[in-house]
C-alpha cells in the first residue's frame, strides 16, 4: 500500500510525499519479510533519487535490488523492466548516453517478449530521449512516434501525457509548429482529464503548478497564441 501512494504521488509531480511513503514501503517490507514488495519499494526509491539528482543513494538503491532477485525470483521479470526503465533514467539524466540507450535497447526487448505495453512505449520514449540528447533529432521523432503509436493501442495516460509534452517541445525545435500545437493539446487534454479526478486539493495543487505541467500548459497556450 505505501507503494501505491507513493506512486501516486510521484505521478503527481509531490516528490517530497512519494519519498515519504517509498521510504515506509522498504520499512513494513523489511518488517514483514517481502522481498518482492521490498524490491519494487528501493526501484522506487532509486526514482526518487535520480529525480533529487543523488547519484550515489540512486545507484546505492539499485544494487541492492539487484541483491534481492538474485535471492527472490517471485514477479522478477517484472520488476527487473522497472528496474531497466529506471536505470536507464538515471543514467539519462546522468549525461551517460551510451548506458542509457544500452538499456533502453535492453528494456525494449524484455517488454516487448513479455508483452509489457506500457514499457515498450516507456522505451521508444528512452530512446527517443537519448536519440534527442545526441542531436539526432530525425530518430527522435521516429522513436516518439513509436511510443505514441503503441500508447493508442494500449492506453497509458501517465505515460501519455508526458511522452506528448517531450514530442511538443521537438517538434517546436524542428520549426513545425501544428505539429507542436497538436502535440501540446493532446498533453494538456490528459492532463486536464487527471486534473478533474484528484480529490486532494494540495495534491491538485502540486501537481497543476509542477514545472512537467507548466510547461505543457504555456506550451498549449504559446502555440494557439503563435496561430493566431
Amino acid at each position: 500500500m505505501p507503494n501505491s501512494i507513493g506512486w501516486l504521488h510521484r505521478e503527481l509531480q509531490d516528490f517530497e510525499g512519494a519519498h515519504k511513503y517509498d521510504q515506509q514501503g522498504i520499512e513494513v517490507s523489511r518488517e514483514h519479510h517481502v522481498l518482492e514488495a521490498e524490491a519494487n519499494s528501493l526501484i522506487n526509491l532509486g526514482i526518487d533519487y535520480t529525480q533529487a539528482g543523488d547519484v550515489e543513494r540512486t545507484l546505492s538503491a539499485f544494487h541492492e535490488v539487484r541483491s534481492i532477485f538474485a535471492r527472490d525470483a517471485w514477479f522478477r521479470w517484472r520488476y527487473n523492466i522497472r528496474l531497466q526503465a529506471a536505470t536507464a533514467e538515471h543514467w539519462l539524466r546522468s549525461g551517460d548516453l551510451e548506458r542509457a540507450g544500452e538499456l533502453a535497447l535492453r528494456l525494449l526487448d524484455n517488454a516487448t517478449h513479455y508483452e509489457a505495453h506500457k514499457y515498450i512505449a516507456v522505451a521508444h520514449r528512452l530512446m527517443a530521449q537519448v536519440a534527442i540528447a545526441k542531436g539526432e533529432l530525425a530518430e527522435g521523432d521516429k522513436q516518439f512516434s513509436a511510443a505514441l503509436s503503441e500508447l493508442r493501442q494500449y492506453p497509458s495516460p501517465l505515460t501519455a501525457w508526458k511522452t506528448y509534452a517531450e514530442l511538443g517541445r521537438l517538434k517546436s525545435r524542428l520549426g513545425d509548429d501544428s505539429s507542436a500545437r497538436e502535440a501540446f493539446d493532446q498533453s494538456a487534454e490528459i492532463v486536464n482529464s487527471i486534473v478533474k479526478n484528484i480529490s486532494d486539493e494540495n495534491l491538485r495543487k502540486t501537481f497543476m503548478t509542477s514545472k512537467a505541467v507548466r510547461e505543457v500548459l504555456n506550451g498549449a497556450a504559446q502555440t494557439h497564441h503563435v496561430e493566431s
